[in-house]
């Protein structure tokens, strides 16, 4: 049996935009070794642990990225019920991290030069998913 990782576009029914093809990116993430407190510009293929517990805060996404590439972000400390964290690529926001602990993973789309919510794994009812 192989393994055919599919991008999901959740922000329109869940649909499949596409499956990882040959030249497509599928990459492991590159933890920051700093828990970040304030608004800061994340880098593709990186995970992250937040700490809002001093406010909510934007993160900045990268504007360009490798077809796959991707990003995960984990409240760590459970302030993002009270203390959202927004995930902003330019001025669309892409998703609110806005349950304590909640997770967000994303993966970037050359084809519409946007990052998409995916569902791998979110342990808890993580985020609001939406473009404004």
């Amino acid at each position: 049996m192989q393994f055919k990782p599919t991008i999901w576009d959740t922000a329109n029914g869940g649909n499949p935009i596409k499956p990882l093809g040959k030249g497509d990116t599928l990459s492991f993430l590159t933890p920051d070794p700093v828990v970040k407190t304030a608004a800061f510009s994340a880098l593709a293929n990186y995970s992250y642990s937040l700490n809002p517990s001093g406010g909510g805060f934007n993160i900045a996404l990268p504007t360009i990225a490798d077809n796959g590439a991707m990003l995960m972000f984990a409240d760590t400390n459970g302030s993002a019920a009270t203390q959202h964290i927004v995930l902003k690529q330019g001025t669309t926001t892409i998703a609110i991290i806005n349950s304590a602990y909640g997770v967000a993973y994303l993966s970037f789309n050359t084809a519409l030069a946007k990052w998409s919510v995916i569902t791998l794994s979110v342990p808890y009812p993580a985020m609001s998913n939406y473009e404004s």
